[in-house]
């Protein structure tokens, strides 16, 4: 229910103005019926003053309100402590209204008035006081012409019953928890209950969750309804557990160490949902992108002893463009990298001038056709913190006018470009395996006996504007070969000092060829088509390969040999040989008969022999070597190789006559 009252006492003059223009005959206008007549200012200028009682309905209850003269209000609010107040206000019949309403509100006599809103209406619903607790009063204030109308206020009262704790409780240990439930009284709005508590936490349902103490404290549980309190439950919460950290930090650094410090009658352990705490207490932080939240519990027998709730911190870094360019073509884009960019940070890309727009989150493109310059800034909370000035060069563009489909290997011709823009840009060519100049002329690759293929890129400014791609197919060659020569012999040059000159001949392939030397004998190389051996001291005899490769990659090799200084090595087995009787055995003719040969030349020391026969199945390493035979001593031959000390070998044969 509400009341209204008046502002300020009746007045003792009781003249009514309304009477008085009755009695004149007039009514809400003047007699020319153009101009409304305000009925105060009549009465004023008949000279009737003071105040007058205006009859106001509230809930079919008729209150007293006072309003200067003939401007009387009347005034209804309807206040429930469920739904809204309502309120409506008139003047009497037939009296002018004001141009606008303004509502005002007050929470007790002493207090100065609020606006609440202004309205031509004569009606309002206040919303911002639905279903709460509270008394105060409304004021209505009409605005016209020729001034405002005295204020008419009325009552807001309230009589809604609040809900209660129905299961308080006295002490609870730390870290349990307890559910708190409440009445539910007439009219009762579960979803405008809520609580809270000075220690631990609560949820919105009533569940409290008692925090972790050092010694017994007392905490207050409130029961709010409507945002307001309405009951409240002092618990004390026991401490059961003495473990306690007694250096817990509100913040740490990312990626670093913390070493915790604790009191406690027994042993404990730690957790954490963050990095890892081992038992001396130290703990690994996890390197993190954004501040986190980690959460510590002390561990006391197994049981939680206390929880600390820290904030891992992320240095707080410039971000900047890590990639930054010189030049953009118009027409294309290119996505920027930002280093240093946490997720709460507000960073973003943006043109400030130029030819360019940033796409997504970080790619700039070139728009246009003609050159200019962008700058890009990188802003971060909405300062820039970095800047990227990019030159925008104009598009290029060219064909390749005489393209092909197939080339063969090792052939060659000039390709040429046409429709080259802009006019006077810098044209150059590239080929992905043969060989082209910044003119166009092209040699095509080898490629073997499988073909093979090529790209022809055409480029303007230095990009590429068109390519041509194409077979490149094999040409058959004659089987490659060398020849490294023969009858070579060291031949003296100086004091101890020889040399020997070899050349190889090659044939075939593509006639493209490369050589290469080398020798087991002496330590030397060569990539000539010739070489020229030289030795100092003793001149031995040695050999020296070559091999050689054609420009398509096929290879042939060859040996040669180089006789040691002065005259060749020689062997004479001799001549003129005979059997002759030698002593009998065991009864039966023996006949024998000695060879002797004769080495010179070559190394000239170190000669050693090796005797053989077809006819007589004995071997013999000896100068001479006498060939026996028993029974019949028929004619034959005997084989003698010599080896000088560079390996060098010659042989003779020689024939033995049969016994006369």
């Amino acid at each position: 229910m509400a009341l209204a009252k008046g502002e300020a006492q009746v007045g003792t003059n009781r003249a009514s103005s309304r009477a008085v223009a009755a009695a004149l005959g007039l009514n809400e206008a003047d007699k020319s019926g153009a101009v409304p007549v305000n009925r105060r200012y009549l009465a004023e200028a008949l000279g009737i003053a003071g105040e007058r009682d205006a009859a106001m309905t509230v809930d079919g209850v008729v209150a007293a309100c006072n309003a200067r003269l003939l401007d009387d209000v009347v005034a209804a609010v309807q206040v429930d402590g469920n739904d809204d107040n309502i309120l409506s206000w008139s003047l009497p019949d037939g009296w002018l209204p004001p141009v606008s309403w303004k509502v005002q509100w007050r929470d007790s006599p002493t207090d100065a008035w609020t606006d609440l809103l202004t309205t031509t209406l004569t009606g309002w619903t206040d919303r911002q006081r639905q279903g709460r607790a509270q008394t105060g009063e409304y004021g209505i204030l009409g605005s016209t012409p020729w001034g405002d109308l005295r204020r008419a206020v009325v009552e807001s009262t309230r009589t809604r019953a609040n809900p209660s704790i129905t299961n308080k409780i006295a002490s609870i240990n730390e870290g349990a928890t307890h559910s708190y439930t409440t009445s539910e009284p007439e009219g009762f709005q579960v979803q405008e209950v809520s609580w809270r508590t000075t220690h631990g936490s609560i949820s919105a349902t009533g569940r409290l969750r008692a925090p972790y103490v050092a010694s017994d404290t007392t905490v207050t549980v409130s029961l709010l309804y409507y945002g307001v309190v309405v009951d409240t439950d002092a618990v004390t919460v026991n401490n059961t557990l003495d473990a306690q950290i007694t250096n817990a930090p509100l913040t740490v650094p990312s990626g670093g160490t913390f070493q915790f410090t604790w009191s406690a009658s027994t042993a404990v352990a730690f957790s954490t949902t963050q990095g890892t705490i081992d038992e001396d207490g130290e703990w690994s932080i996890p390197a993190v992108t954004r501040t986190t939240h980690a959460r510590v519990t002390l561990l006391q027998g197994g049981a939680t002893a206390q929880v600390v709730d820290i904030q891992i911190v992320v240095e707080d870094l410039t971000p900047e463009i890590t990639n930054k360019i010189t030049s953009l073509r118009a027409g294309e884009r290119h996505v920027y990298t930002i280093s240093n960019r946490q997720l709460s940070d507000s960073v973003y890309l943006r043109v400030k001038s130029g030819p360019g727009r940033i796409l997504g989150a970080a790619t700039l493109e070139a728009t246009g056709t003609a050159a200019g310059t962008i700058v890009v800034e990188l802003v971060e909370d909405g300062g820039v913190v970095d800047t990227d000035s990019v030159a925008v060069t104009p598009p290029v563009a060219g064909t390749i006018s005489n393209k092909i489909s197939t080339i063969a290997e090792g052939a060659s011709r000039t390709f040429t470009s046409a429709g080259i823009t802009p006019s006077g840009g810098t044209v150059t060519w590239s080929a992905a395996s043969g060989a082209i100049t910044n003119a166009g002329a092209y040699t095509a690759p080898q490629v073997g006996s499988g073909g093979g293929s090529d790209t022809v890129s055409l480029l303007v400014n230095g990009t590429v504007v068109d390519t041509d791609t194409f077979d490149v197919t094999n040409v058959v060659a004659p089987p490659l070969s060398v020849d490294a020569g023969s009858g070579y012999r060291f031949s003296r040059t100086g004091a101890a000092r020889y040399a020997a000159t070899t050349a190889a001949s090659a044939s075939g392939g593509d006639g493209s060829y490369s050589y290469s030397w080398t020798s087991a004998r002496w330590p030397y190389s060569a990539t000539t088509q010739s070489v020229t051996w030289v030795v100092a001291g003793a001149a031995h005899a040695g050999s020296a390969s070559v091999t050689v490769t054609d420009g398509a990659g096929r290879t042939a090799r060859d040996s040669a040999s180089i006789a040691a200084f002065g005259p060749a090595l020689s062997v004479d087995a001799g001549s003129g040989y005979r059997f002759a009787p030698s002593a009998p055995f065991n009864g039966q003719p023996r006949w024998s008969a000695t060879t002797t040969a004769t080495a010179s030349g070559g190394a000239r020391t170190g000669y050693s022999y090796s005797w053989t026969s077809a006819r007589w199945p004995y071997s013999a390493t000896t100068q001479s070597v006498t060939w026996v035979v028993a029974g019949a001593a028929d004619a034959g031959s005997a084989s003698v190789t010599v080896t000088d000390a560079d390996g060098t070998q010659a042989s003779d044969s020689t024939s033995i006559a049969a016994a006369q």
